[in-house]
């Protein structure tokens, strides 16, 4: 009994979706196998544990290449681990990191948020490799966010622990990952050398405050400059 137990905790499960090869024309439906253990929903916080409150419609990209669409998935922020539910079990699984490539929550909308596995050396404790990551810009420089948070502690005796969702930004140019804030001046510290010619960029296309949209387009200009490209700090 007990062997049986644990074996289903580590079941491996498979569900008939639509598969699409990466960037190809849809293929017919086929059995996808996704790899996972069952997922144990927490217990005893206060807040929510996800990027997310509600199921997301999301597709998958696996490492095979394949696509499997339409599964009901969250992001949880307490582990970094991609969720499913599926229908026919009635249950929750963890999806197996290894086995994702990326995954999109809202495909096809203007919501849509694509999340990659990050591969790099660790930035302090606050990125991992294989760490999932939301990417805001991808180009010769990655611009993303690790969503995560916190559990602090209650101090009082039948309070809960709560939940402070937290995100922490990066940067990624070739081999150097930098740990960013939406702010001009981190910029500036990727390249120190070149703070005068990005200014100009920034007048010069009008871009005002250093939002996450604002710096996408700083960023998309910025590769196309050699020169700056070419300045980029080896420090972090």
């Amino acid at each position: 009994m007990r062997k049986s137990i644990i074996s289903l905790l580590f079941v491996l499960f498979s569900v008939t979706i639509s598969a699409f090869a990466v960037g190809g024309d849809e293929i017919p439906k086929e059995d996808v196998q996704l790899m996972g253990k069952i997922y144990r929903f927490p217990t005893g916080l206060e807040g929510c544990p996800y990027l997310s409150i509600d199921w997301q419609q999301t597709s998958v990209y696996l490492e095979n290449g394949k696509v499997a669409t339409d599964i009901k998935g969250r992001f949880d922020i307490l582990n970094n681990d991609l969720i499913f539910y599926n229908e026919s079990l009635k249950r929750v699984f963890v999806a197996e990191k290894d086995f994702v490539n990326s995954f999109v929550l809202y495909p096809g909308t203007p919501d849509s948020l694509f999340f990659f596995k990050y591969q790099g050396e660790d930035v302090g404790y606050r990125l991992k490799n294989n760490d999932f990551v939301h990417a805001l810009y991808r180009g010769k420089i990655n611009f993303f966010v690790k969503h995560l948070a916190d559990v602090v502690r209650a101090s009082n005796v039948g309070a809960k622990d709560e939940i402070f969702p937290k995100n922490f930004y990066f940067v990624q140019i070739g081999d150097n990952t930098y740990s960013f804030k939406p702010r001009y001046k981190y910029v500036y510290q990727i390249f120190p050398k070149k703070r005068k010619e990005i200014r100009k960029l920034i007048s010069e296309n009008k871009i005002r405050k250093a939002t996450e949209n604002n710096l996408k387009v700083l960023f998309s200009l910025i590769e196309k400059n050699e020169s700056i490209m070419g300045a980029a700090s080896r420090s972090k």
